[in-house]
């Protein structure tokens, strides 16, 4: 019978490096930084310095046609208008969590309670970044809105194109 031999690799396994709060790209033949020889680890600093916060890429920071954006993000339902969700900014998950907070709610809970408070649409006209927890709040309070559909307004930028990435123009009705 042949046995099948795997050879030892410990010397071929580099030693593990602590986490860096940046990103490392290698490829051997890219040239490397200011002269440096093809193959050189390239670090890639983050703006923000590698602090958790809200999204800083330059691309969906833009100046929105309604005028300066806020720092951050936020969501709220104005009470003159109490079936409309506005989405304001960068939403990532440190504004989705205060808002789930500010209902009494967990995250997972917000969408429920967003539903049975009446919210009928999401304006995403003065949104300029969704991440996941922003659609995951989307997508929790579509179910309860059966057999209508949620309508999200106004959603361009990077935030229709993540509604269209993740299939979700297909459930929302986007107007």
């Amino acid at each position: 019978m042949h046995q099948a031999t795997v050879p030892n690799r410990g010397a071929d396994v580099p030693p593990t490096r602590p986490r860096r709060p940046f990103c490392t790209r290698t490829h051997p033949d890219a040239p490397g930084p200011r002269g440096a020889a093809p193959g050189t680890r390239v670090g890639v600093v983050r703006r923000d310095g590698g602090r958790p916060g809200p999204h800083t890429d330059p691309v969906t920071t833009d100046r929105t046609p309604a005028g300066a954006l806020p720092p951050g993000g936020r969501l709220r339902v104005d009470p003159a208008d109490p079936a409309v969700l506005h989405v304001e900014g960068e939403v990532d998950i440190d504004v989705v969590h205060t808002f789930a907070e500010s209902l009494g709610v967990d995250e997972i809970g917000a969408g429920r309670a967003l539903a049975a408070a009446g919210v009928q649409e999401v304006d995403l006209s003065r949104a300029t970044f969704i991440d996941s927890s922003a659609i995951a709040l989307l997508v929790s309070i579509a179910p309860h809105r059966r057999p209508e559909r949620l309508r999200v307004r106004g959603a361009s930028g990077a935030p229709l194109m993540t509604l269209q990435v993740t299939g979700l123009d297909s459930i929302l009705e986007l107007v």
